[in-house]
C-alpha cells in the first residue's frame, strides 16, 4: 500500500485526526498523571537498546529496528506525515518527500512516538498530521507523550547536556543533532539549559 494511502481525506482541521474507516474505536491509552515522564522513558530505552546514545539519531533507523516501515511520498493533502496500523501488516510511517531532511527526521521521531504509544495497546490504528490544523487550547495526552517523545529522541537529555558543557551554542547544537534552531532553542528551555548564544541574547 502506497505511503499515501495513510493520509485519508480528515473531515476538521482543528486538531490532528484520527483518520475514519479505522474500524472500532481505538481504545485510549491510561499514561497516568505525567505522560512527559512516559515519554522520555520511552525513548531513553529505545536509545539504550538500540545503540544510539550518540549523537544525531536516526529515527528511521530505529522505526526499521521495530519493524515499522517508514515511507516517504507525495501527500494529496496537507499533511506533515501520519500512521498506519493494521493486522497481519507491517505498521507505516509516511512522511513528505518534498519537506526537508530536518522537517522529515522531526516527523518520523514524532509519528514513531504514536507508534510506541499506541502498538501496546492495539494493532489497528490510522493518524495524520495536517500541516494548517489551528492549534487546540489543550494539547491532548497523545500528543503531549508524542512531542516529548520526538525531542527526547532526537535530543536526548544528556548529550544535550554535553554539548552546553563544550560551550556550544543553540546553533552549533542545531547542526550537531540534525534538529532546527527552533527546537533545540525549545529543548534547552525545557531542561533549564542556556548556552552561550542564549545568554547573549
Amino acid at each position: 500500500m502506497s505511503a499515501a494511502a495513510t493520509t485519508a481525506r480528515a473531515t476538521q482541521r482543528d486538531e490532528t485526526k484520527v483518520c475514519p474507516g479505522a474500524g472500532p474505536a481505538v481504545e485510549v491509552v491510561e499514561m497516568g498523571d505525567d505522560p512527559k515522564s512516559e515519554a522520555k522513558r520511552d525513548a531513553e530505552r529505545l536509545l539504550r537498546i538500540t545503540g544510539n546514545l550518540g549523537v544525531a539519531v536516526e529515527p528511521q533507523g530505529i522505526a526499521n529496528r521495530l519493524g515499522v516501515q517508514v515511507f516517504e511520498g507525495n501527500f494529496k493533502e496537507a499533511a506533515y506525515g501520519g500512521l498506519l496500523m493494521r493486522p497481519g501488516r507491517d505498521p507505516e510511517i509516511a512522511m513528505d518527500r518534498r519537506d526537508g531532511l530536518i522537517r522529515r527526521r522531526m516527523t518520523c521521531a514524532y509519528e514513531l512516538g504514536h507508534y510506541v504509544l499506541r502498538s501496546a495497546y492495539t494493532n489497528s490504528y490510522r493518524r495524520v498530521d495536517l500541516r494548517d490544523r489551528v492549534p487546540a487550547t489543550e494539547e491532548t495526552r497523545d500528543e503531549v507523550y508524542a512531542k516529548e517523545f520526538a525531542a527526547c529522541l532526537l535530543m536526548p537529555e544528556e548529550v544535550v547536556k554535553t554539548l552546553a558543557e563544550l560551550d556550544m551554542d543553540d546553533l552549533e547544537m542545531a547542526v550537531w543533532l540534525v534538529v532546527s534552531r527552533e527546537a533545540i532553542q525549545n529543548r534547552l528551555r525545557d531542561l533549564g539549559l542556556r548556552t552561550l548564544d542564549l545568554k547573549a541574547a
